[in-house]
C-alpha cells in the first residue's frame, strides 16, 4: 500500500461524541488518500471504544495518562506516513471539502516557503471566529491584558495581538495559525520535531510557528477552506476553568522566556501580575454590586491566575 497523502492527527479528551462527528465529516468530506491517527489522552467516556466500533480504520495510541496536547501530537506525528501532517481538533468539522482544498494549496508550498497553512473558520453559519495571532511578548501582554485592544481597534494602521482590525475574510501571511487545524509538509520538521513538550497545552503552535519564521517559512491564513469549530470563540472562553487559566499564563510566558529572552520574562510577568491586580479589584466591586454569577466566576479565575503569579509554581 503507498502512503497516503495527508496523515490526520487527533487528539482527544473525553470528546467520543464531537470526535465521531469529526471523524464522520473527514470521511464524508476528504478524497485525497489519508490516515487518520487519534491520540487519546486517557478518556473516562468510552472514546476507545467508540472509534474502534466505528471506525476500524482509525490508528489509535490510547495513553493510560493525559500527556498534554504537544506530546500526544508529536506521538501522532511519528507514526504518520503521509506527505502532508494535518493537526485538527475534535471539535472541528470539516466543510466543503476542506482538506482536499488545503492540499491543492499546498501544491506550491517549497516555491512560496509556506510553512504552515490554516483555513477559515466558523463558529456557526453567520460568524467567522477570529483564528492567528501575533507571537506572545511583552506588546501582547500590554495590549490585550490592559485592553489597549480596545483603542488600537480604531487606528486600522495598528495591528494588536489578536489583528482584530482583520474580520479574515482576507488570505494573509500571520506569525501564528492557530492549533485547530495546521497542514504543513512532513519533511519541513527539523531535528526539534514537532511540538516542544515543555508545553503542555497552549503556546505550543506559537512555539513551532516561530522555530518555522526563524528558518525563513510563512505562515499561511487561507479563505479558500473552511472548516465549523463547534467549541469556539465565545463558547470555549466561556468554558474556561482556573486550572486552565492558569496554564494558560505558564505557557505564555514560557514561550516568552524561551524565545524572547530574561528581560522580557520578567517584564511581561510583572505587566501580567499588575494586569491581573487591577482585574480583580475592579471585577470583586461588580460581584458586589451586581451579584452576577459571571462576575465571581472571573473573579475565581483570575484569582487563581495571580496566586500562581505571585507563587510561580507550574500547574
Amino acid at each position: 500500500m503507498t502512503d497516503p497523502k495527508v496523515s490526520i492527527v487527533i487528539v482527544s479528551w473525553n470528546t467520543r461524541d464531537i470526535l465521531l462527528d469529526c471523524l464522520r465529516s473527514i470521511r464524508e468530506q476528504t478524497d485525497a488518500s489519508h490516515e487518520v491517527i487519534v491520540v487519546d489522552n486517557a478518556s473516562v467516556d468510552g472514546t476507545v471504544e467508540a472509534i474502534r466500533d466505528s471506525y476500524p480504520d482509525t490508528r489509535i495510541i490510547a495513553n493510560e495518562t493525559n500527556r498534554g496536547f504537544a506530546a500526544a501530537n508529536n506521538q501522532g506525528a511519528e507514526i504518520a506516513s503521509g506527505e502532508f501532517l494535518l493537526l485538527l481538533n475534535p471539535d472541528t468539522v470539516i466543510l466543503e471539502h476542506a482538506i482536499d482544498r488545503c492540499l491543492d494549496r499546498m501544491a506550491t508550498w517549497r516555491e512560496e516557503r509556506i510553512g504552515v497553512l490554516g483555513c477559515q473558520v466558523w463558529e456557526n453559519p453567520d460568524l467567522i471566529q477570529k483564528t492567528c495571532f501575533a507571537f506572545p511578548g511583552p506588546k501582547a501582554i500590554l495590549t490585550g491584558y490592559f485592553r489597549l485592544d480596545l483603542i488600537l481597534r480604531l487606528l486600522p494602521s495598528v495591528e494588536d495581538s489578536e489583528y482584530s482590525n482583520w474580520d479574515r475574510t482576507t488570505d494573509r501571511d500571520v506569525d501564528v495559525v492557530s492549533g485547530m487545524f495546521m497542514l504543513m509538509a512532513r519533511e519541513i520538521l527539523d531535528e526539534d520535531g514537532l511540538f516542544d513538550e515543555q508545553f503542555f497545552i497552549y503556546a505550543e503552535e506559537a512555539d513551532l510557528c516561530f522555530r518555522l519564521s526563524r528558518r525563513g517559512f510563512v505562515r499561511r491564513f487561507w479563505t479558500g477552506a473552511k472548516i465549523l469549530h463547534l467549541d469556539g470563540g465565545s463558547k470555549s472562553t466561556d468554558q474556561i476553568r482556573p486550572k486552565m487559566y492558569v496554564q494558560l499564563l505558564d505557557s505564555i510566558l514560557r514561550f516568552i522566556r524561551k524565545n524572547r529572552g530574561a528581560i522580557a520574562y520578567w517584564s511581561s510577568r510583572l505587566a501580567l501580575t499588575f494586569a491581573m491586580t487591577i482585574r480583580i479589584m475592579v471585577v470583586g466591586v461588580l460581584a458586589a454590586v451586581r451579584g452576577r454569577d459571571a462576575d465571581r466566576k472571573r473573579f475565581a479565575v483570575w484569582g487563581s491566575g495571580l496566586r500562581w503569579l505571585l507563587g510561580g509554581r507550574r500547574p
